[in-house]
């Protein structure tokens, strides 16, 4: 079996890597990514060390950040509330930032189906205490983690019925305990990315992309992205199943990551602006010796 080495072990390589791009592109999951999973999804908070260091990511030159998540666009946006990024919000089925602005053209006949798959699952889960039922608009996501553990499975039944009766993909994360219903459009966090890398033209050799996710949906992602980015699963086990090139344990290790990928870029950022001044005045004092 493959084990999946741990970036920070391995910083060097990617400290490489950063000092030979002239651009970065840090596209970033939410949820388990930059804020630590919880039981209930309103209550997910990203730490203030990490919005602050993101936020001084952003303001570098050089820099695009990208968060795609699961969760609804304006919800995501509000809980990350960090300016000058791009926001992907329902797997990046709509995007927004930056100058920017997409929104799948299929979306729209979706919406009053998820209504109503909610309000139907609500009905027949009545009577199964635990579920959560998130209506992101144009997705749901029911989470199952306060299930009692021997109705989990009778819960999962439960909600592929309901599912099965109308026109959408399902998909189940065993890591988040969520059973996610979304449309039925040949799109996920793969195309979105690749959508947002054309758009911004980052594509070229000497951009630098890193990718980081903690679930199923991030898989898309980084396989869609492999061989033209350094993709991070966050999980603890070494021997997890994943298209990523190394993995981080936790929310904490990201902070680390991020915190250790600004500690580079802004340190050579200051000294390509002291290099500028030095070959500034070295000019000007050439300039008066000749005159």
């Amino acid at each position: 079996m493959k084990m999946v080495e741990n970036l920070l072990r391995r910083f060097s390589v990617l400290d490489r890597k950063l000092a030979a791009a002239d651009e970065l592109v840090l596209i970033l999951d939410f949820d388990g990514t930059l804020s630590p999973l919880v039981e209930m999804p309103s209550a997910a908070v990203m730490p203030e060390g990490t919005r602050e260091t993101l936020q001084a990511l952003a303001v570098l030159d050089g820099i695009t950040l990208v968060i795609l998540s699961g969760r609804a666009l304006e919800d995501l946006k509000s809980r990350a509330g960090v300016g000058g990024v791009i926001y992907g919000g329902c797997h990046g089925l709509e995007i927004e930032g930056e100058g920017i602005c997409f929104r799948h053209p299929d979306l729209s006949s979706f919406e009053a189906v998820v209504d109503e798959i909610a309000e139907t699952l609500s009905v027949s889960t009545e009577k199964m205490p635990g579920l959560i039922i998130e209506n992101k608009r144009y997705a749901l996501s029911v989470h199952y983690r306060k299930v009692d553990g021997e109705r989990e499975e009778e819960a999962l039944a439960a909600i592929s019925q309901v599912a099965g009766r109308y026109p959408c993909r399902a998909r189940i994360s065993r890591e988040s305990r969520t059973f996610e219903i979304l449309p039925p459009i040949d799109w996920d966090k793969g195309k979105a990315s690749l959508w947002i890398l054309e758009a911004l033209a980052k594509r070229a050799s000497r951009s630098l992309v890193l990718c980081m996710g903690d679930e199923l949906t991030d898989e898309d992602a980084f396989a869609a992205l492999k061989g033209m980015a350094v993709t991070v699963m966050v999980n603890p086990l070494p021997s997890v199943k994943t298209c990523a090139d190394f993995r981080l344990d936790n929310t904490d290790e990201v902070a680390e990551v991020l915190g250790r990928i600004l500690h580079c870029v802004s340190g050579r950022s200051r000294k390509a602006r002291l290099e500028v001044r030095e070959e500034s005045s070295s000019h000007k004092e050439k300039r008066l010796r000749n005159e």
